[in-house]
C-alpha cells in the first residue's frame, strides 16, 4: 500500500474511534454531569461522525438530500423560530417528539422551498448583485 493510503486508513480510525470514546464517554457520565458536558460531548461526537461519512462515504443516495437540506439550512433556521411560537398547535398536533421534529422539518422547508420559488420569479438574486455592485462602486469611487 501507498504512505498515502495508510494515513487515510489511520485518520478514518481515529475519526471512527474518536466519536466512538467520546459517546462512550457521554453515556457513562450522563447520570452525573457535574459540569454540564454532555452535550458538547455529543455535538464532538457529531462533528467527528459528519468529518467521516462526509469525507470516506461519496454515496448520491446521501449527498444529495444532504446539499438539497444544506441549501434551505439558512430559510429553514429562520423560519423554524417563527412556527415554534403561532404555530405550535400545528407543530406538536401529535404530541410525539419525533413526529413533531419531522413536521417542524417539513414545515419549514416548505417554507424555504416557496421562499426560494419567489426569490426566483422576483429576480431577487440578480437585483442584490446590481445593488451590491452599486454600493461597492460608490464605495471605492
Amino acid at each position: 500500500m501507498k504512505h498515502g493510503k495508510w494515513s487515510e486508513v489511520v485518520f478514518a480510525t481515529v475519526l471512527f474511534l474518536g466519536a466512538a470514546g467520546l459517546l462512550v464517554l457521554r453515556f457513562s457520565i450522563s447520570q452525573n454531569d457535574l459540569w454540564q458536558i454532555c452535550g458538547l460531548l455529543s455535538a464532538l461526537a457529531a462533528f467527528l461522525i459528519i468529518v467521516l461519512v462526509g469525507r470516506y462515504f461519496k454515496a448520491h443516495v446521501i449527498s444529495a438530500p444532504l446539499e438539497f437540506l444544506g441549501k434551505h439550512s439558512g430559510n429553514m433556521f429562520m423560519v423554524h423560530a417563527f412556527f415554534y411560537g403561532p404555530c405550535s398547535a400545528l407543530v406538536f398536533w401529535s404530541h410525539n417528539a419525533i413526529l413533531s421534529y419531522f413536521t417542524l422539518l417539513v414545515m419549514s422547508l416548505a417554507f424555504s422551498i416557496s421562499i426560494e420559488a419567489i426569490k426566483k420569479w422576483s429576480k431577487y438574486n440578480k437585483r442584490m448583485t446590481m445593488v451590491t455592485n452599486w454600493v461597492t462602486s460608490k464605495l471605492h469611487a
